[in-house]
């Protein structure tokens, strides 16, 4: 932690003088998602994006909300630029998001004084209606596939956060994809014009040789493996990993094949993996977590990656895995072919015969994986951190658009 400095009060940087007149706009942005204990693709598009805009024009005052009565807010050296301060509220979200469902209030925008109000994340916002309010929106699998998600997800998203509303009331909409766009558009009738498609970027590359077996070296990693990185939960359609895995496992070739699943034990864990016999258990390796410092080293390892998971409304697990050099199998729904084009194998996530064939292809076809390889490092070049963070400033301050 940084010593001196209470994240439980509205303080500002060193640098930054009180008086906020200096500056062309000012910009609230909405970080609460960041005090999330598990980590996700959010937190992911949030840090990134901010750690690439914040410093693009010094000229605009960016005001970072956190909010909880007890928990301290995490640190990130982009909260120290000299036009950056950080307002932690001593509020529960729960108590906010109630407030703002029942009564609209407190005005956020008033508490931060702010022109723009700018959410990373669908959590609620009261704001006034002079504020300008832009919103990514990420996907609307809570919608598409209600199944996937626990009651009380359901809840937050439909009642809580009321993400329709937020998408009707917002004067400019982010999507982080074409699939999440066409889903605010049919399901929410939302104005395609007031609709940015924004993709994100990655910043992951492949580790150098040395450093990958020493990687190998360190973990006691001496087989192959085939990888899964994401929450383990039903969405992410882990069973048919493991489905597939199997298969492979029948053939003479493929008998020292490990997979790595690797991520957060989410909602209905046990139920993935609970008709799954001994072979199972003693070829599939669990990581609870992966450090960011190791997250390239897995993937680059990793002779295939597989993420036939049944809805994304972006998919960085599949540009990561691409960018460190390593042949993916993805679905062929949602937003994944926008990422992978084509230089994945793309497979329909319900057949999980496809899954395994695919998989066995890369793994016998030394000429199919080079050039998927080599397609991917193409690909991944037109998904750009610097290129998102100029293109969401760009929407964030064209005050000529606004919901009357």
């Amino acid at each position: 932690m940084t010593i001196g400095i209470d994240p439980h009060t509205h303080f500002e940087s060193a640098a930054l003088p009180h008086d906020s007149s200096q500056f062309k706009l000012s910009v609230g942005i909405d970080c609460r998602m960041l005090q999330a204990e598990q980590r996700s693709g959010v937190q992911e598009y949030t840090e990134q994006l901010l750690a690439h805009m914040l410093s693009l024009d010094k000229n605009i005052q960016y005001v970072i909300l956190f909010s909880s009565l007890t928990k301290r807010h995490p640190e990130y050296w982009w909260l120290y630029l000299d036009n950056v301060r950080v307002m932690h509220l001593r509020w529960p979200n729960a108590i906010l998001f109630s407030l703002n469902r029942l009564l609209n209030w407190p005005k956020l925008d008033q508490k931060l004084g702010v022109d723009v109000f700018f959410s990373p994340h669908i959590f609620p916002a009261a704001l006034d209606e002079d504020c300008r309010r832009v919103t990514t929106f990420h996907d609307l699998s809570f919608i598409r596939f209600p199944d996937f998600f626990s009651f009380r997800r359901r809840w937050w998203h439909s009642f809580q956060a009321d993400a329709k509303k937020q998408c009707r009331h917002s004067d400019s909409v982010i999507a982080v994809s074409k699939s999440t766009r066409n889903d605010l558009v049919s399901i929410f009738d939302c104005d395609p014009e007031k609709i940015k498609v924004i993709y994100s970027g990655t910043h992951l590359t492949r580790p150098e040789e040395k450093e990958l077996l020493e990687f190998k070296k360190r973990k006691k990693i001496s087989e192959p493996y085939l990888l899964y990185i994401g929450t383990l939960e039903p969405r992410k359609n882990v069973d048919s990993i493991v489905k597939a895995f199997l298969i492979l496992k029948e053939k003479k070739e493929f008998q020292n094949l490990k997979l790595i699943l690797a991520g957060a034990r989410g909602w209905l864990y046990n139920e993935i993996f609970k008709d799954f016999g001994d072979l199972a258990k003693s070829d599939v390796v669990f990581v609870d977590h992966i450090d960011d410092d190791e997250r390239a080293l897995y993937y680059a390892g990793a002779e295939v990656f597989i993420y036939p998971s049944h809805f994304e409304g972006f998919g960085f697990p599949v540009l990561e895995a691409m960018a460190c050099g390593t042949p993916v199998v993805t679905s062929n729904t949602s937003s994944l072919p926008e990422v992978a084009g084509d230089s994945a194998i793309l497979v329909d996530p319900n057949n999980v015969s496809m899954i395994a064939e695919a998989v066995a292809s890369i793994l016998t076809d030394s000429r199919l994986r080079s050039r998927l390889i080599k397609s991917a490092n193409l690909r991944v070049q037109q998904f750009s951190w610097l290129s998102a963070a100029q293109k969401t400033l760009e929407t964030i301050i064209n005050r000529d658009k606004k919901v009357s």
